[in-house]
């Protein structure tokens, strides 16, 4: 965002809520949103692939815990974690920061990360690229 600002670089993928203040005062123009949907902040905005892409390029936040965890204990985070994210404060304050709650299963997640990485592995994989 500093380079953007700055007139470094020409254009930027980056978090809804890290923009939405540069955004609502008009020092950087929101050309479209990476994820799938449209946000309700900004319900004028297209997607990315309204835009004639197949990209899904939305970030998203979870919690891991190790393998070994017992199921009883992952049960009772993921209650305790879904029923503190419900709260009408917390639902409230985290849409102000442009999150969108979309609650799954820790079976669903695990899908989901596993998505994820086959999806970014054919990215890298197609662009040749390589760790150190």
């Amino acid at each position: 965002m500093t380079g953007l600002m700055a007139g470094e670089v020409n254009a930027l993928f980056v978090a809804l809520g890290s923009a939405l203040p540069y955004i609502k005062t008009e020092k950087v123009r929101a050309l479209a949103l990476g994820g799938e949907k449209r946000s309700p902040l900004m319900p004028n905005l297209p997607t990315i692939t309204e835009s004639g892409y197949r990209v899904n390029a939305s970030s998203w936040y979870g919690v891991l815990v190790p393998r070994a965890t017992p199921g009883a204990v992952v049960k009772r985070l993921h209650a305790t974690l879904t029923q503190t994210l419900e709260a009408p404060q917390m639902k409230t304050r985290l849409a102000d920061m442009a999150f969108e709650l979309i609650a799954s299963t820790p079976d669903e997640f695990g899908k989901q990360i596993r998505e994820e990485i086959a999806t970014w592995r054919k990215v890298i994989v197609a662009a040749g690229l390589r760790g150190k």
